[in-house]
């Protein structure tokens, strides 16, 4: 009995600090993802369809660059997005509302959560762009 009311005691304290670190932490980006196989246009329009399917507006500036906004109630984020045949890089804009963003250089968990579901499907798009590259340039042989 000594050993459940403990194990229970333990839980009851350790448990509440653990979900308020989660809730108020803040996490650093990734730096630049690395890609190959695709064209600078492919990857751009890989890009854009990526935001768009998230909810971003993703406006092209230059060939190698795009800016991508996305606003949710009071928050607005804005990514500057860095790309070419070789890495893509989403960084967030100092445009973006400043309650999603720190000095030291780290964003809020949910703009980090926006972010990562972009680049995820971002990588996605271009996997799949990839394979179907790679199977269209296969000779069929039987």
């Amino acid at each position: 009995m000594q050993r459940r009311t403990f194990l229970t005691l333990a839980a009851a304290v350790t448990l509440p600090g653990m979900i308020g670190a989660c809730t108020r932490a803040t996490v650093p980006l990734t730096p630049e993802v690395p890609v190959s196989g695709l064209t600078n246009q492919e990857m751009g329009q890989c890009l854009s369809l990526a935001g768009r399917k998230r909810g971003w507006s993703v406006l092209p500036v230059d060939e190698h660059h795009a800016e991508a906004t996305l606003v949710k109630g009071e928050h607005v984020a804005v990514l500057d997005i860095t790309y070419d045949e070789s890495m893509f890089r989403l960084q967030v804009s100092r445009k973006t509302t400043h309650k999603l963003m720190r000095d030291d250089g780290l964003v809020h968990r949910k703009l980090n959560r926006w972010i990562n579901n972009f680049q995820m499907d971002a990588i996605r798009l271009m996997n799949d762009l990839k394979m179907k590259k790679m199977t269209a340039d296969r000779p069929t042989s039987f």
